[in-house]
């Protein structure tokens, strides 16, 4: 395992805040992500529990989020 991996807790919100800077805008029902650590190459996130799938095996939102959670890697912008 690489020193450093995901060793740094990162903020949420301030991910989303500059999601709507941008005007990517994320309604409540589409803010899965509870948690986030990044490092400069690497990123991990926790998502929050879902109660229903609404019919799949994995939810849109909950696809779209892990995808975002990149955003953070190399960044200090999301501390």
């Amino acid at each position: 395992m690489r020193v450093g991996f995901c060793s740094r807790a990162a903020s949420v919100g301030a991910l989303y805040d500059g999601f709507d800077a941008v005007g990517v805008m994320y309604g409540a029902g589409y803010r899965t992500l509870a948690r986030m650590w990044v490092g400069e190459r690497d990123a991990a996130a926790r998502l929050r529990a879902r109660s229903t799938q609404e019919g799949t095996h994995v939810h849109p939102a909950d696809l779209d989020d892990a995808l975002c959670t990149g955003a953070g890697i190399g960044s200090r912008r999301v501390e």
